[in-house]
């Protein structure tokens, strides 16, 4: 069975949202009827990729506690004294203007 036919609509019906599939294929439209009619065995996938999508700190809790990610970090350069610099980075949706 190809898991990439009907998968919207399995999402839906297993997310419980209303959901309605159009295709032009006879055979496609006879895969994802046979995904929805066997769609509760695909729960655990489902289960297990909104587990990935958790937001436990917003970008704003974890920059208020320095914990910051990816290319939003701060820049740490060194003077020719030997200080160490926290250069902050500011974001486009922060600057005063």
């Amino acid at each position: 069975m190809s898991f990439r036919i009907g998968t919207t609509l399995v999402a839906a019906k297993l997310l419980g949202c209303d959901y309605l599939g159009i295709d032009i294929s006879e055979t496609y439209i006879a895969i994802a009827s046979e995904r929805l009619e066997n769609a509760e065995l695909e729960r655990p996938r489902v289960l297990a990729e909104l587990a990935l999508h958790v937001v436990r700190k917003t970008f704003k809790e974890r920059k208020e506690r320095g914990e910051w990610v990816g290319r939003f970090r701060p820049q740490l350069t060194i003077e020719s004294d030997q200080t160490l610099l926290t250069k902050q980075v500011t974001l486009p949706m922060e600057s005063e203007e």
